[in-house]
């Protein structure tokens, strides 16, 4: 199997893309967690999708943050020194 392709083993249910092969029998695939032969195909997971949502959401919370404290700085509600220090902590710097 590809890295494209998963698949679920029914007697341990390890997930996984990798498949191994059993000695001597090339297209017999087994569990690489147990070496059982009763795999079956499945569905990449969905623990990928939700990490690339939660990445967004704190992308998106990240620049309205950042947004926020130069419009602070704009109007001369936060000192030129903590405007600067935020910037230096966003990118990563300080």
């Amino acid at each position: 199997m590809s890295g494209d392709r998963w698949y679920r083993c029914i007697r341990c249910g390890h997930v996984g893309s990798e498949v191994g092969h059993d000695e001597g029998q090339e297209e017999a695939r087994v569990c690489v967690c147990c070496g059982s032969f009763e795999i079956e195909s499945c569905p990449a997971p969905r623990f990928m999708a939700a990490a690339e949502i939660e990445a967004r959401r704190w992308k998106m919370r990240a620049e309205l943050l950042s947004a926020l404290i130069k419009r602070a700085g704009a109007c001369g509600a936060l000192p030129d020194g903590y405007v600067t220090q935020a910037s230096r902590v966003m990118a990563g710097t300080a």
